[in-house]
């Protein structure tokens, strides 16, 4: 699927795919920022907190969640226009360290950066991406 290489939008929507079902609303249009090289991505709270209230022990540090690193086998979807992605929450996770009981989830809440969404490694692992800066396509 072919995107237009310029400031796009994100449709944040957090679906429990493999246990009640739950669909949160959509949340609104974000202007994006793909960013290869970022292992955290930025998004709005109202997308973040829904997707941190599936793991256990939800603490907030910051901007950031904390949980532990055991989690349910389950799964969320973040919608960008019709391309749905699937990634289950063990692949959102960033451990402290190896042996590490407590995990942040890969994102950070975005409002003091100007709700601008960063889309960094823990969603950009789960796709296959082409800059094609020729045609101005991703």
């Amino acid at each position: 699927m072919k995107r237009p290489l310029r400031p796009g939008y994100f449709q944040g929507t957090c679906d429990q795919c493999h246990h009640q079902r739950r669909h949160y609303p959509d949340f609104g249009d974000y202007p994006i920022v793909a960013d290869t090289g970022a292992g955290h991505c930025r998004l709005p709270q109202a997308t973040i907190e829904p997707i941190a209230a599936m793991y256990t022990n939800v603490r907030r540090n910051g901007p950031a969640f904390e949980v532990d690193c055991n989690v349910p086998d389950s799964s969320f979807q973040l919608g960008f226009g019709d391309l749905i992605l699937n990634i289950p929450l063990k692949d959102f996770l960033m451990p402290h360290d190896a042996n590490a009981k407590t995990c942040e989830i890969g994102a950070i809440v975005a409002e003091k950066a100007g709700n601008s969404t960063l889309i960094g490694g823990a969603i950009l692992n789960h796709v296959i991406s082409i800059f094609d800066h020729d045609n101005k396509l991703v």
